[in-house]
């Protein structure tokens, strides 16, 4: 297992139930390979760029361990879900 950060942006234009079904769906994915540490909600801020028409996004970021295997599983899910504007996977 390796040690992984993902910064997700969010849209803005979900309501509290909403980005609550996301942040859900993108914990219960790291947990079926692996293990969630943290999840530090940042809130909702400005983009430095338009992303899909939006200006601003609501920045989630977690610290989790994962199996690498499953990266690239993971990457495919993230990239259809409507509710996920950008994400990012660094590994530590």
């Amino acid at each position: 297992m390796h040690e992984y950060e993902s910064l997700f942006i969010l849209n803005p234009e979900l309501d509290e139930a909403g980005l609550e079904v996301e942040i859900d769906f993108i914990k219960k994915l790291f947990e079926k390979s692996g293990k969630v540490k943290e999840v530090n909600r940042w809130g909702l801020k400005r983009l430095a760029y338009i992303i899909k028409k939006q200006v601003n996004g609501y920045f989630v970021l977690f610290n989790y361990e994962l199996k690498p295997e499953v990266i690239s599983m993971l990457k495919e899910d993230f990239k259809i879900r409507d509710g996920i504007l950008r994400f990012n996977i660094i590994k530590l």
